[in-house]
């Protein structure tokens, strides 16, 4: 049951949003969101936010605790897509705390899986980088169109976990009825926070030490959490100011080790790729009747699907893109892994979770050695986990890269098989076909591919040439 003690402060909407030097939101949706039966609009939020401090040791078994501290004004935006037709609408509104990594915002769960299904996707620009940019070069909405987002404000990164409490109330079952409603009057029945990497360290941060405060989330889906959550300072994780950054701005960028409290609030889905595995094992735990943990045996960070499509978005929008520094090695052939695929599973499984108590399947971790690097096969591929059909029916080694010096990076690797090898495992092509075959059903089997992606691996396995 959705939990409804919130900030004082309920925040104020107002939008839809328009004109501008640009004429349409920043990260708006590639092509046409009518042919995906969808609305796209731009809200601003605008209220007073309270900062967190921290009342005792902020411990690796998540049970933090914060006390309120000053409310600052703020004024942010949410970027809003949800059916056309209301008969669409499932209920369910997906809440982004949008990344910015590099330094402008990203939001990348409105999965194909959210369109065909007709859940509601609302970006929420939570985080000072995302209004202000960096230091140097700034690329944030303020500087990306003036015109349009001059008016935002951001009191600093310790008030984003009540901005974002702000944010799921006004779009929540719980908002009543308002003036203007960023979901236009859909009934909505449920909120899911979602985010990846930095964002997922900031929606760990908010499952153990707000969201025990009062909340109004009914689940968590986390996706690439190295095993760190941020505290509760100003401090800026600015790329920007790395080399010369304080004790304390080097605490924010690089987070606290932490798990998921053991008494987490709603469920909590935590997806992972082998990139994070190995940071993640320092904080490794069981699963529960609230928390669920998947790791993606070979897959990576930022594989080239989805950089692909954070490019092309990034070219529209500046007119060039560039990854940040760590995140491509350019001498190597990035993975090309999608992972995206078991996040729509873990999508499903939540909501059936958070409805009907039914848990998602257990999944073994990646196998790890004494010296706590990833156990690879003599393929270069990693044993246990989670395994695609790429690692069971695999063409390639596949390196998912890492967050630490010495890895490839957090575009991972793929090292494609000579002629020999491949003919050692596929004597001919409808052998290899056949191994994808297996291998995706037993993904459907197992719960960590949905029966909707079986055509497109079977036609991509068709199509390959293999051996």
């Amino acid at each position: 049951m959705t939990t409804s003690t919130r900030s004082p402060n309920a925040g104020r909407i107002t939008g839809p949003v328009t004109g501008g030097r640009h004429g349409r939101p920043f990260g708006a949706f590639l092509g046409d969101p009518g042919e995906q039966g969808y609305v796209e609009e731009e809200y601003f939020l605008s209220g007073d936010a309270r900062g967190f401090v921290p009342s005792g040791e902020l411990g690796a078994d998540g049970r933090w605790s914060v006390t309120a501290a000053d409310s600052e004004p703020y004024t942010t935006r949410l970027l809003v897509r949800r059916p056309a037709d209301p008969a669409r609408f499932n209920g369910v509104v997906i809440a982004e705390w949008t990344n910015v990594t590099s330094g402008f915002e990203l939001a990348s769960d409105d999965l194909d899986l959210v369109y065909e299904e007709g859940f509601a996707h609302v970006a929420v620009s939570a985080q000072d980088i995302g209004v202000n940019g960096f230091a140097v070069d700034s690329k944030g909405l303020r500087d990306w169109d003036p015109e349009r987002y001059g008016e935002l404000s951001h009191p600093g990164d310790s008030h984003s976990y009540d901005i974002f409490s702000q944010a799921v109330h006004l779009i929540g079952p719980n908002r009543g009825t308002l003036e203007i409603d960023p979901l236009g009057g859909l009934p909505v029945r449920r909120v899911i926070a979602s985010g990846g990497s930095q964002s997922a360290m900031r929606l760990v941060t908010y499952a153990n030490a707000i969201a025990p405060l009062g909340h109004e989330l009914d689940g968590i889906l986390a996706t690439l959490y190295v095993g760190s959550a941020y505290t509760f300072t100003d401090a800026r994780v600015d790329a920007s100011n790395l080399l010369n950054a304080t004790p304390e701005e080097l605490q924010a960028i690089l987070g606290t080790p932490t798990g998921i409290r053991e008494d987490v609030a709603v469920p909590f889905f935590l997806l992972n790729t082998e990139c994070e595995c190995v940071t993640y094992a320092n904080v490794r735990q069981p699963d529960s009747a609230r928390f669920h943990y998947w790791e993606v045996t070979g897959a990576a960070h930022a594989p080239a699907p989805s950089t692909a499509e954070i490019g092309a978005k990034a070219a529209r929008d500046f007119g060039e893109f560039a990854l940040g520094e760590g995140m491509i090695d350019p001498n190597v052939v990035p993975n090309v892994i999608d992972w995206r695929p078991v996040e729509e599973a873990a999508l499903r499984h939540l909501v059936r979770w958070i409805e009907d108590g039914t848990e998602p399947p257990v999944q073994a971790p990646i196998r790890l050695t004494d010296q706590g690097a990833v156990d690879r096969d003599a393929d270069g591929n990693g044993r246990d986990g989670l395994r695609l059909p790429e690692l069971d029916a695999p063409i390639a080694g596949y390196d998912g890269g890492g967050v630490t010096p010495g890895t490839v990076g957090l575009s991972g690797q793929t090292s494609y098989f000579d002629e020999e090898r491949l003919r050692a495992l596929y004597p001919d092509h409808e052998a290899y076909v056949a191994a994808v075959t297996r291998a995706v059903d037993r993904c459907i089997a197992d719960g960590v591919l949905l029966p909707e992606h079986r055509d497109r691996y079977l036609e991509s396995a068709a199509a390959a040439d293999v051996p």
